[in-house]
């Protein structure tokens, strides 16, 4: 008998190779679900379903008709958006349906998925950036002083985003016209007194931190971890050699102990559970510091799975309690991503 399980947010852009990873087992039926109808991942599951937005109760409520429906056992979500909500409701899924969420507890989830309240949590520890939390226009202009403005760049993001959303790097060097003739529009530097400007519009001041640039080698750790004993099944690290704003579209699977114990201390203190991505990135002293955490799989988790690690599949392995071998990825295995085209006729 097939083991049936929901992805969701098939739309997302590392859906496809994960559909493709978890291709690999025959005896698996992957039904997707997006809050979008026109999908590329529509054409690639074996079946397929709209669903509210996953910050809804209404999208909970859909996906345990359909949990019931499709008699699914794993639910391996892929937006970071529905995480939370998802945790909510893990436990009734396990106990009432029998159906495992691949997603840790939600009161660690709050934390992580909050790059300030992360930044706090871990504040004294050296994989941290310098950071500040202001909470009005002047302390936002003494913060980024304080961050060495005008002679560095400093960074401002808001706590809870994704990919480039809610980020832009200041800097006193900015030439417009160059920016203009030679950068596309979704660059992501912006001067102190515009960024002062659109902040001092708003009715109130919002949620944001600013931090320290860091000019060094960007990595990212994507692994596997065991949702009792909170230990990597599978971790692999890999050096992302080009980047198209914070999207890895070049990297090499390269040995980095150092951040895979980072990670593990992470994972440890959060009780982190199944498919995690870090990303890491250095100073200019060659010192490691904590970008971000995603508690899901990532895109680039594919580059672990052609080194032989397959998270994807892993993952469902794991949900059903099965024996997870530890597995090492090969080293010096690179991915490019670029675009291509699926076609529908």
């Amino acid at each position: 008998m097939k083991t049936r399980i929901i992805l969701t947010a098939v739309g997302a852009p590392g859906a496809p190779t994960i559909i493709k990873a978890l291709r690999d087992d025959k005896n698996i039926e992957i039904i997707g679900t997006d809050v979008r109808d026109d999908v590329i991942g529509k054409y690639m599951v074996d079946k397929f379903y709209q669903v509210p937005m996953g910050t809804t109760d209404s999208f909970i409520e859909k996906l345990k008709e359909i949990v019931i429906k499709e008699k699914i056992k794993v639910i391996i979500p892929l937006a970071t958006f529905e995480l939370d909500n998802l945790a909510r409701h893990r436990d009734y899924f396990k106990s009432e349906l029998s159906c495992i969420i691949c997603v840790s507890e939600y009161e660690s989830l709050k934390i992580v998925n909050n790059k300030a309240r992360l930044y706090e949590m871990f504040r004294n520890e050296d994989f941290i950036p310098k950071f500040f939390i202001p909470t009005s226009l002047e302390e936002f202009e003494r913060a980024v002083y304080n961050l060495g403005y005008p002679e560095e760049y400093v960074c401002v993001k808001i706590p809870v985003g994704h990919g480039s959303i809610g980020f832009r790097i200041i800097r006193s060097d900015i030439d417009e016209w160059e920016l203009f003739t030679k950068e596309k529009p979704s660059n992501v530097f912006i001067s102190l007194e515009k960024m002062m400007d659109i902040v001092s519009r708003l009715e109130r001041f919002p949620e944001i931190f600013v931090s320290e640039y860091l000019p060094g080698e960007e990595w990212g750790v994507d692994g596997l971890i065991n949702p009792n004993t909170h230990k990597f099944v599978s971790v692999s690290t890999r050096k992302n050699t080009n980047l198209n704003l914070s999207i890895p579209i070049a990297c090499t699977i390269t040995k980095n102990e150092k951040l895979q114990e980072i990670a593990q201390f992470i994972a440890s203190k959060f009780k982190l559970a199944y498919s995690m991505n870090f990303d890491f990135k250095y100073t200019k002293d060659d010192v490691p510091k904590l970008l971000e955490i995603n508690p899901r799989l990532s895109a680039s988790c594919i580059l672990a799975v052609k080194a032989g690690v397959n998270l994807p599949l892993l993952s469902v392995d794991l949900a059903l309690n099965k024996d997870v071998e530890i597995k090492y990825p090969r080293e010096g295995i690179s991915v490019y991503f670029y675009r291509d085209a699926f076609f529908i006729e």
